[in-house]
């Protein structure tokens, strides 16, 4: 050790000279580490949910819940399995090992579930691969604020567009819509008008489809005299919808508005959201796994303040949740204003089945 220490005396300069190359490389590998306040996790949980509308609890856990689980059953790594079925769905979390490839779960898991023979009314399986990214970095509630903007146009052509153009900014995932829909109509069937000139549901299924081969997002279930109707691609206008023939086998021919009545009305309709009581959406941003978060919130603020029914003050774009307001408070006042704004807001989502989370 002595003589280290004297030989180091003897060479100071290529000591000093060495340090300051460990000094500079150090600096220079700390400037180019990759940097995120939101940085990944190896999460070993899969989520597993299916959509059934029409099912109550019991019905799913009979039906489908069983189906599944001997579909997952014999998956590779597999620990535990753990489901929660409810009015309306399934919820299922799929434990791993620590150390297990979770890409290579979450395939398995897309390649069981698929074989699976689920009842035609339920919905698809959706995989979900809990990580950072599986969260959202930024909620916005969706307003109007211009009397030439109701409710019916703020759920179906504003909030289409806002998502469009918040989808489309590089490092973004995905936006989640709570409370959207479709822009249609409403039919609702006289039966006893339908009775009277000898037709039947069936009848009237048939000529629409007929007459609007684009039609078919429209649903009709266990034949009630009232179901959503969507036309797509056709420019029809109300007096053309409603001189529609209905006819049946027999050559009985009426129009539409011999039968039926036609009104416009929102479709598709999942979630009814609201914010401090008036219409509203919420929209969700999440970003890619790979892409930075700091560097995805400025592109997303930038992209709001460039859409044009934002900048008119027609609608308002509210945070009610940031991953970033730390991030964001150095990008500008506006960012700050709404933070603040969107701390303070109360924000009330309805579902269909009629529970009320706040």
């Amino acid at each position: 050790m002595k003589r280290i220490i004297e030989g180091s005396m003897q060479r100071a300069i290529l000591v000093v000279v060495c340090m300051l190359l460990i000094l500079a490389w150090g600096g220079v590998s700390a400037f180019q580490m990759q940097r995120d306040y939101l940085p990944g996790i190896n999460n070993t949980t899969l989520l597993v949910s299916v959509r059934a509308s029409s099912y109550q609890a019991d019905q799913v856990k009979l039906n489908v819940t069983p189906k599944l689980e001997d579909a997952i059953r014999s998956s590779d790594g597999l620990m535990d399995v753990e489901t929660n079925s409810y009015d309306g769905g399934l919820l299922m979390n799929l434990y791993y090992p620590m150390d297990f490839d979770m890409k290579q779960a979450e395939s398995d898991i897309k390649q069981a579930v698929s074989s699976a023979v689920l009842p035609t009314d339920v919905g698809a399986p959706v995989i979900t691969r809990v990580t950072t990214s599986t969260f959202p970095i930024l909620s916005y509630s969706l307003t109007s604020n211009s009397t030439n903007i109701d409710e019916t146009t703020l759920r179906s052509s504003i909030e289409a567009d806002i998502a469009k153009q918040l989808k489309s900014v590089q490092g973004v995932a995905d936006v989640r819509v709570t409370g959207a829909a479709n822009n249609g109509y409403v039919l609702n069937v006289r039966m006893q008008d339908l009775t009277k000139n000898g037709l039947t549901m069936d009848d009237l299924n048939q000529s629409l489809a007929a007459a609007l081969p684009n039609w078919s997002t429209g649903k009709v279930s266990n034949n009630k005299d009232s179901f959503p109707l969507t036309v797509n691609g056709w420019n029809l206008t109300d007096q053309e919808l409603n001189n529609i023939p209905i006819k049946n086998k027999q050559g009985t021919n009426v129009q539409l508005s011999t039968v039926a009545d036609l009104s416009h009305s929102l479709t598709d309709i999942k979630t009814v959201s609201r914010t401090n009581g008036k219409a509203s959406i919420l929209l969700d941003v999440l970003k890619s796994p790979s892409s930075n978060i700091t560097d995805v919130a400025k592109l997303v603020k930038e992209r709001v303040a460039q859409i044009a029914s934002i900048k008119n003050n027609d609608v308002s774009l509210t945070v009610m949740l940031s991953l970033t307001i730390p991030i964001l408070l150095k990008y500008g006042q506006h960012s700050l204003t709404l933070s603040k704004a969107g701390l303070k807001s109360r924000n009330i989502v309805e579902s269909k089945n009629g529970k009320i989370e706040e």
